[in-house]
């Protein structure tokens, strides 16, 4: 497993328990409060919002290695049950609005996603959009067309998923923000899934310039890698390695040597098929020393 590609968070994850589970209970508390704050309400929405982008990372990995791990734990079902049956007979006996409603199948998408419950969670979001579409909010209807794209990917659905990628990238691509960087990624795997290697190798280079515009260096070569293993598939084999020579040197620092590692094991593939022997003996070389930490 690439342990150094995931969030800081991973192994509570690999617990099956993540931040997300206190996030909902919050809400949850503040739903049920007579004088609730809409502040507060707000903001456990957003923060919720944020974790089920971390979480969808972890489990788009988790995916492409056929490992599951990352459902909620058989001892949490009664608080996810019995709290998903309050809010929806609290959803039916509601006057609602159409705000309320596109609120409430957000909430309940992002629940069952946590749950691992796609089907329902994907059928939530499209109820979502029906009443956010129209209004101003369009990073909230950017944040459900790329839940929407997620949940199909995660269903292996490669074509769907990429026709959300490109609804969620029509609300505005901001290339100074994470979730847009999630969905240029996300964008390029679709596409690499579905052997469309130049359309992928477009959306990695946009994912790229994004996280290098971030300063985020784990996810630069996490989708430069990506985007070598693309070009390769291409035969294009000096623009693989002009990228991963770029980011080779973010992947010095000593917390880094992991993804070092995996740098120095596709360029020395590379260099393999370009017959640089130079080179590839002193990646070679490296490869030795890091083996021995």
């Amino acid at each position: 497993m690439n342990l150094h590609l995931l969030p800081k968070d991973w192994q509570s994850v690999r617990e099956k328990e993540h931040p997300f589970d206190s996030c909902f209970t919050e809400m949850l508390d503040e739903l049920g409060r007579e004088d609730g704050s809409l502040l507060n309400t707000l903001v456990l929405f957003e923060s919720m919002k944020q974790q089920v982008v971390e979480l969808a990372e972890i489990r788009i990995h988790r995916l492409l290695e056929r490992d599951g791990s990352t459902f909620v734990d058989e001892d949490k079902w009664h608080i996810y049950d019995i709290s998903l049956l309050q809010l929806k007979l609290k959803f039916l006996a509601s006057e609602s609005t159409v705000e309320t409603d596109g609120f409430l199948f957000l909430f309940l998408s992002m629940t069952y996603y946590r749950l691992g419950y796609l089907e329902e969670a994907k059928d939530s979001a499209i109820l979502a959009r029906k009443h956010y579409n129209g209004t101003e909010d369009d990073r909230g209807l950017v944040f459900i067309d790329y839940l929407l794209a997620v949940c199909c990917a995660e269903m292996e659905q490669w074509e769907e998923a990429q026709d959300w990628c490109l609804m969620a990238l029509y609300g505005g691509a901001d290339d100074t923000h994470t979730l847009f960087s999630c969905i240029w990624q996300l964008y390029g795997l679709t596409f690499q899934r579905q052997s469309k290697t130049e359309q992928a190798v477009a959306a990695y280079l946009m994912a790229y310039e994004s996280w290098r515009k971030q300063g985020v260096d784990a996810k630069q070569v996490q989708t430069a890698l990506s985007l070598s293993l693309v070009l390769s598939q291409q035969k294009d084999w000096m623009g693989a390695i002009h990228y991963l020579k770029k980011v080779f040197p973010v992947c010095c620092e000593p917390h880094m040597w992991q993804l070092k590692l995996e740098v120095l094991h596709m360029l020395k593939h590379l260099f393999a098929k370009t017959g640089q022997t130079g080179p590839l003996l002193a990646c070679e070389q490296q490869i030795e020393r890091l083996a021995y930490k």
